[in-house]
């Protein structure tokens, strides 16, 4: 697995919204199990018991442009 650079991802400090979308998370992991020559069956994450991959795949982060840094809002269409 390749190292990952210190520009990867984006500082917390820098969100501002969190979806929680745990109902969602059996698409997700299906939707990771349908691109299997980006992630092997045998993935870490797909191995995961179900509780922990909700744990872990439960929230969805964004950047609201515009809005002040830190978690404020809970949903995109308020």
């Amino acid at each position: 697995m390749p190292e990952l650079g210190e520009d990867f991802g984006t500082a917390e400090a820098d969100l501002t919204t969190a979806v929680d979308v745990t109902a969602y998370t059996g698409h997700k992991r299906a939707a990771m199990r349908a691109h299997a020559s980006q992630i092997s069956e045998e993935s870490f994450f797909l191995a995961l018991p179900d509780e922990q991959f909700t744990q872990a795949f439960g929230t969805e982060w964004f950047i609201h442009v515009g809005a002040k840094p830190g978690i404020s809002e809970s949903d995109l269409f308020d």
